[in-house]
């Protein structure tokens, strides 16, 4: 069976790149472009199922007008813009050329769940609601052992329960609490998590010994400061889930499930 070929076009290196990565592990021949003319270069010599666009792009050519083109010149094309103009982008979906809009920060299921939805259309398009009860699509979810080197149980608290609640938007996290370098020893060895999260306020260097030499380290190792979280609230928070999210696309900690839509 032939692979779908997706294009990525962004002017962020680092957002590329992790797009890219990502699509290619599931099963998806990407290609990348950081410019319009660059995109509309291998639109002529690849056909490309579907387009994630930005709108501001560098160079003699936006992005609007790029989708202007190539809706033209490659109908069956699929374009999804991901921006942060959302009035450009409005004025685009009005002419009809968009088949999905994302406002930036989006999250990468965000992404790959439209994805699936715009490539299958044409499938689903022929149903009527009824015969769409029951249809299952593959859906991207993110699952990670998360352990936390926190002595306040009521930061741990604060942080355990905000990520739980995560599982509504396909974020799926077993969370363990260290609260001692002796416990931190110990989960590292029972636990085996995935992802290891540091109070720098209250443990300025606790790890660099010990770590290396566990038995199974962590994929990645993070330091963080929540002293004033139940001040600030639910903006640090949504900031930190962030930071855990792009963690986990980075190290591939994701699964695909099938669920009905």
């Amino acid at each position: 069976m032939q692979k779908q070929t997706i294009l990525i076009v962004d002017d962020e290196p680092n957002v590329v790149d992790t797009l890219v990565v990502f699509f290619a592990r599931k099963g998806y021949e990407t290609f990348k472009a950081n410019s319009a003319e660059a995109a509309l270069g291998i639109l002529e010599s690849f056909k490309i199922d579907l387009i994630f666009l930005d709108l501001l792009l560098p160079g003699m050519m936006d992005g609007s007008e790029a989708a202007r083109i190539i809706k033209k010149k490659y109908p069956c094309t699929k374009i999804i813009v991901v921006t942060g103009f959302p009035e450009e982008s409005k004025k685009l979906d009005y002419e009809g050329i968009l088949d999905g809009i994302f406002i930036k920060p989006v999250g990468v299921n965000e992404l790959y769940t439209k994805l699936i939805d715009v490539l299958a259309h044409r499938e689903i398009s022929i149903l009527d609601a009824k015969q769409q009860q029951g249809i299952k699509a593959r859906v991207l979810v993110i699952k990670a052992k998360i352990l936390f080197l926190e002595p306040s149980f009521e930061i741990a608290k604060i942080l355990r329960d905000y990520l739980k609640r995560l599982s509504s938007q396909g974020e799926y996290y077993e969370i363990e609490v260290a609260r001692t370098q002796e416990e931190l020893e110990a989960q590292l060895a029972s636990f085996r998590p995935e992802l290891l999260f540091i109070n720098t306020a209250c443990f300025p260097a606790e790890g660099k010994d010990f770590l290396n030499a566990a038995t199974k380290p962590p994929n990645e190792i993070f330091r963080y400061d929540l002293v004033s979280l139940g001040e600030k609230g639910e903006p640090v928070l949504e900031h930190f889930s962030g930071i855990i999210q792009r963690a986990c696309l980075k190290k591939g900690l994701i699964d695909l499930q099938w669920k009905e839509i």
